[in-house]
């Protein structure tokens, strides 16, 4: 019987949160791309900025004046989020007061469509129907009790005079384990679905867009010009539709 080859290395770590940071900011990342790549197909034109105010924030046109924001906080914790756990405040600042904070009495305020808190094991709130399940509840939908708890904590925490009719818990689609490969499918199905029967490099493709946000999410530079943000802080429809196009070839007939 062979000798086993024991791991000098084997040992208690010391510190393992890295990785599980980096994990939970991949899982941030993967989840802009995810959510850009199920409209690429709908959508003339749209832009995914990561860490800019929010965790991901979508807007749906080029043009600053016309143009329409989704403000997205990503939760990849272990537990669901409870009224409590929404409302707690850690330095000064709920979860949930945070999210409305970096939307809420801002010059780009009436420009955001949809303030969206994401929560990939869902949340501890009780719907106004309780048979009906939805991946997208309102503020508006859930119970009056609930809502009013939520409101008297944001109101104390925030000194607003009320919560938005915009907000919304989503459970997303997107699994927090193995979803680069979920990512990578999902790139397949677009292609195939753009260019029926093409040869493609689907994960070639997902590679080169992900490093494109992740370049972009890690540039911490504010620009006032909205050209110059989307060229440098942004990954767009035009660098997607690019980048599908480089590694896809049509049906040779």
């Amino acid at each position: 019987m062979s000798k086993k080859n024991t791991n000098p290395l084997f040992s208690p770590q010391r510190e393992k949160s890295g990785p599980t940071t980096y994990s939970k900011y991949q899982y941030q990342y993967n989840w802009g791309l995810s959510k850009v790549l199920s409209e690429h197909e709908s959508k003339k034109e749209y832009a995914v900025f990561v860490e800019l105010h929010e965790d991901v924030v979508t807007v749906d046109s080029f043009d600053s004046k016309k143009a329409k924001f989704e403000f997205n906080q990503v939760k990849t914790d272990a537990a669901n989020f409870t009224i409590t756990k929404l409302t707690k405040l850690k330095s000064g600042s709920s979860v949930l007061g945070k999210l409305l904070d970096s939307c809420l009495n801002k010059k780009y305020s009436s420009q955001i469509n949809s303030i969206n808190l994401i929560a990939v094991n869902g949340f501890g709130l009780t719907p106004k129907d309780p048979g009906i399940q939805k991946e997208k509840l309102c503020i508006t939908e859930i119970e009056q009790t609930d809502y009013a708890k939520l409101e008297t904590k944001i109101k104390s925490e925030l000194g607003i005079s009320g919560m938005p009719d915009n907000l919304y818990f989503v459970i997303p689609v997107l699994p927090d384990n193995g979803f680069e490969e979920s990512v990578i499918g999902q790139v397949s199905v677009l292609v195939n679905s753009l260019f029926p029967s093409s040869q493609t490099n689907s994960i070639d493709i997902y590679r080169t867009l992900i490093d494109e946000m992740n370049r972009k999410g890690t540039n911490t530079f504010d620009y006032e010009d909205w050209e110059e943000a989307l060229n440098k802080k942004a990954l767009t429809s035009v660098t997607i539709s690019r980048v599908i196009n480089t590694f896809t070839a049509p049906k040779n007939e």
